[in-house]
C-alpha cells in the first residue's frame, strides 16, 4: 500500500479526539521564579500556603471607641455609661498594654483593637463629654471588629498548582508578603512557513508569488496565549532546505508548520518531520474550514 492510499484509508479524528491526543502528549515545562509584578496571566507552578493570618491582627470596622463589652452592658438612652477614653489609635499604629476597666480608646476603621477590648462602639452611638465618652447601647463581643485571620489563616493553602494568576491572586500574594512566586516557564513555539511561492510584506511581487501572512496570525494567536513565538525564516520547498529548517524549529517546545503537507511532489513537511525523528499521532482531523469532512 503506497502512503497515500494508507493515509486515505485512515479515518480523520474529530476536533475533540485530535486536541486530546496533543494534550497527552504535552508535558508541563519547568518551574522558574518571577517577581510579583511580572506573574500576571502566568501559571502557578506549586501551591501557596499563607505563612501567617491575614489580616495579622484584629481591627476595628468602623470609627467609634475599642471597649470591654461588659463595661457598657447596662449601657441604655436614658441611663448611659460613662467610659474614661485612655488614648487613641489609627490604621497603622498599634496601643501597648491591655485597656483598663472602665475606660476606652478611640479608633479609626482599620485600626489594631487594643489588648482586652471585645468590641467597638460606631462613633453616632457615643457622645463627648469632656474626657470621657457617654456610650448609649451595649454591644456584643466582637461586634464592630474583624478579627485576626478574617480572610486567610496562618497554614491555610489558598492557591493550587495550574492556576492562572490575574489581578485578584496578585492582590492576595502581595498581601500574604510574596514578592517573588515560582510560575510554570513559558513555553517556546517555533512557526515555520514553507513554500516557494512566498514572501516578506515589504518584497515586491513576482508572478506567481504571494505575501506570507499565516505566520503573522500564528505567532499573534501564540503570544495572546502566552507563550513566546519566534517566526522562522520562510522555508523553500527543498528537501534538505526543509529538512534544516525543522531541525530549528525543533529546538522549541512547539513546532507550527504552514504549507507543505499536502500529497504533492513538493509538499515536503511529512517527510522533513519523520526525518527528524518526529512520531506522527495523526494525520487529519474532520472540521470545517480545512478538510473533507
Amino acid at each position: 500500500m503506497s502512503d497515500e492510499t494508507a493515509r486515505e484509508a485512515v479515518r480523520p479524528l474529530s476536533v475533540e479526539q485530535a486536541l486530546a491526543v496533543i494534550l497527552r502528549a504535552a508535558a508541563r515545562g519547568p518551574a522558574e521564579d518571577v517577581p510579583l509584578a511580572d506573574a500576571a496571566g502566568r501559571m502557578l507552578a506549586g501551591p501557596i500556603t499563607a505563612a501567617e493570618d491575614l489580616w495579622p491582627f484584629a481591627r476595628a470596622a468602623m470609627d467609634g471607641i475599642a471597649v470591654r463589652a461588659t463595661d457598657v452592658s447596662t449601657a441604655s438612652a436614658e441611663q448611659p455609661v460613662r467610659l474614661r477614653v485612655w488614648g487613641a489609635v489609627y490604621a497603622g499604629q498599634a496601643m501597648e498594654g491591655a485597656l483598663p476597666t472602665g475606660t476606652c480608646v478611640r479608633v479609626a476603621t482599620g485600626a489594631p483593637v487594643p489588648a482586652g477590648a471585645d468590641a467597638v462602639i460606631p462613633q453616632e452611638a457615643l457622645r463627648v463629654d469632656g474626657d470621657s465618652m457617654l456610650a448609649f447601647r451595649p454591644v456584643s463581643p466582637g461586634q464592630h471588629i474583624f478579627p485576626a485571620g478574617e480572610d486567610v489563616r496562618a497554614g491555610e493553602r489558598v492557591m493550587e498548582p495550574g492556576t492562572i494568576l490575574r489581578g485578584g491572586h496578585l492582590g492576595l500574594l502581595a498581601s500574604m508578603g510574596c514578592a517573588r512566586v515560582a510560575v510554570i516557564r513559558r513555553p517556546t513555539v517555533a512557526i515555520l512557513t514553507c513554500g516557494d511561492e512566498l514572501i516578506g510584506p515589504a518584497e515586491s511581487l513576482r508572478p506567481g508569488q504571494v505575501r506570507e501572512s499565516n505566520g503573522y496570525v500564528l505567532a499573534a494567536y501564540v503570544q495572546a496565549l502566552g507563550a513566546h513565538a519566534t517566526m522562522l525564516a520562510n522555508a523553500r520547498d527543498i528537501a534538505h532546505e526543509l529538512d534544516e529548517a525543522v531541525l530549528r524549529g525543533l529546538q522549541a517546545d512547539v513546532l507550527i508548520t504552514s504549507g507543505g503537507l499536502s500529497v504533492g511532489e513538493r509538499d515536503l513537511v511529512r517527510p522533513a518531520l519523520r526525518c527528524a525523528g518526529v512520531v506522527i499521532e495523526f494525520e487529519s482531523v474532520a472540521m470545517k474550514p480545512g478538510a473533507r469532512v
